[in-house]
């Protein structure tokens, strides 16, 4: 199975008819700023949606069920994604 990295979302956005006529270092950019401004929102506590993907959100962190001051990312995965997961 092959795994999808930064890389290889670049190299397969080129593929698609919406970028066919862009130039790579292009595609990276806009690849690299969607990832950027995700990790900014959710670093600045906002949830991020994506339709049919699932929400990025951040999470406090807990001990002994008491908050502890440390967050971390959380990915809440949607009904349409896990189906897609499952059914593959």
């Amino acid at each position: 199975m092959a795994r999808l990295n930064k890389q290889s979302l670049i190299d397969d956005l080129l593929l698609h008819r919406a970028f066919e006529n862009t130039p790579k270092s292009q595609v990276a950019e806009v690849v690299d700023y969607i990832f950027e401004l995700i990790t900014d929102r959710v670093a600045c506590g906002d949830d991020v949606t994506i339709a049919g993907f699932g929400k990025f959100q951040k999470v406090e962190r807990t001990k002994d069920g008491k908050p502890i001051g440390l967050f971390r990312p959380k990915l809440v995965a949607y009904k349409a994604f896990k189906d897609a997961v499952s059914a593959a």
